[in-house]
């Protein structure tokens, strides 16, 4: 039994953490011991999670090792520290190294996505964790239209060089994963890639973070088995892909996305367009233009260049989405439905397509099918308006408005 400043968690345990001994310190860490043998892993919670709660959670439980979660309840990327752990964020990285390595065999693990993957970096290299793995973050911070400019605090902050410091000091191996189709993680991925214990790939039709390709190929316990165990082992994976050795395409769809957001639809595809001849052998620009076309309605234009994006990458199901989306529009329902279903397939956890195929099942009457997917889409991204709304509608036509309620119980 630990002592000091920590206090046995005596709640119930369920059923997949029997074989642990469950102690917290506060509510925003929770420590599972296996046994003195294995390794600690290390789980830094993703940003918007609330007190007492931990993402990844349940799916890390199939790992061979020791596990302590951590959370950053005001998504402040863990500049702030662990509250209960210490004071600051540096005083946090060591506490929590520590306390890993102590439990366990000594070695020690980081983990996370998005914000989580900031914190599974930063305190990984100032703590001296021995590998550190994450999907999808940012290393220099509060960039026009990013994740941390939207979430973080204004006042909490670290520069980008010292981050940079910080890792080129560290003795760990770190494993950054983006996904290829997410324009901030990519110009992000930037700064590291000439560092040399960083080992950088991109995920193929991947959107952020880009966990769920592993979650889908290897499930979360058994890739964290890998990364301690058999480390080489994480270069392989089947949605591999190659743009980051293309920095100048990086760099340009970065420009265009800030002028996208911009909401300046023409001028996003004429800045495109520009450049056509360089990138034009590459699936995700040739997506990037296609969704372009079909924005501005030359759907005949989009449709020809994203099946070009096919062709050369057939996992991207953002393009079987958007050319679900155009033929919708034209009212090729036939054709759509195949590309939406195609869609979900390859990406199940994406509630677009889910969102997508069940307004098409709507409009042609099939109102079971509509159904499955409009409550997909809910439970994949509940905070959405247009699928809460659209499922209203369904039930409107169904009368079984009880649904929504079922949904927010889950």
């Amino acid at each position: 039994m630990f002592n000091g400043f920590f206090g046995v968690f005596s709640s119930q345990k369920p059923p997949y953490l029997k074989e642990s001994q469950i102690f917290k310190m506060g509510d925003f860490c929770q420590i599972h011991v296996r046994d003195k043998k294995l390794p600690t892993v290390i789980v830094f919670t993703s940003v918007g999670v609330r007190k007492g709660k931990f993402k990844p959670y349940k799916s890390v439980f199939e790992a061979n090792a020791n596990l302590i979660f951590v959370n950053d309840v005001g998504d402040n990327w863990y500049l702030k520290g662990i509250r209960g752990v210490g004071s600051g964020w540096k005083s946090s990285a060591r506490a929590i190294v520590e306390k890993a390595r102590s439990i366990g065999n000594g070695k020690v693990m980081t983990l996370g996505s998005s914000m989580g993957a900031y914190g599974a970096f930063l305190y990984g290299a100032f703590g001296s964790a021995d590998i550190c793995v994450g999907f999808g973050t940012e290393f220099a911070l509060d960039l026009p239209g990013s994740r941390s400019e939207k979430f973080k605090p204004k006042h909490v902050s670290l520069r980008s060089e010292s981050l940079m410091t910080y890792f080129e000091s560290s003795k760990a191996k770190f494993y950054l994963y983006v996904g290829e189709t997410d324009e901030t993680d990519l110009y992000s991925s930037l700064p590291v890639l000439k560092l040399k214990n960083f080992n950088c790939f991109s995920v193929r039709g991947a959107q952020h973070p880009g966990i769920h390709a592993f979650e889908q190929q290897f499930g979360l316990g058994k890739f964290i088995d890998m990364a301690l165990y058999n480390p080489n082992s994480l270069e392989t994976f089947d949605k591999k892909g190659d743009i980051l050795q293309r920095a100048d395409l990086i760099r340009d769809l970065w420009v265009a996305d800030s002028i996208k957001r911009s909401g300046n639809v023409r001028a996003y595809l004429d800045f495109l367009v520009s450049f056509k001849s360089s990138y034009s052998d590459n699936s995700v620009y040739l997506f990037k233009l296609g969704e372009a076309y079909c924005r501005i309605n030359e759907i005949e234009k989009g449709v020809a260049t994203l099946k070009k994006s096919l062709e050369l990458d057939p996992l991207q199901h953002r393009c079987y989405n958007m050319i679900g989306f155009a033929l919708k529009r034209v009212e090729d329902f036939e054709q759509a439905k195949g590309y939406f279903i195609k869609a979900v397939e390859l990406s199940p956890k994406d509630a677009r397509p889910h969102y997508n195929l069940g307004l098409l099942y709507t409009d042609l009457g099939q109102y079971d099918l509509s159904r499955e997917h409009l409550e997909a889409a809910v439970r994949l991204g509940p905070s959405v308006r247009d699928y809460t709304d659209a499922l209203f509608e369904l039930d409107s036509l169904t009368g079984t408005p009880e649904v929504l309620e079922e949904i927010a119980e889950a």
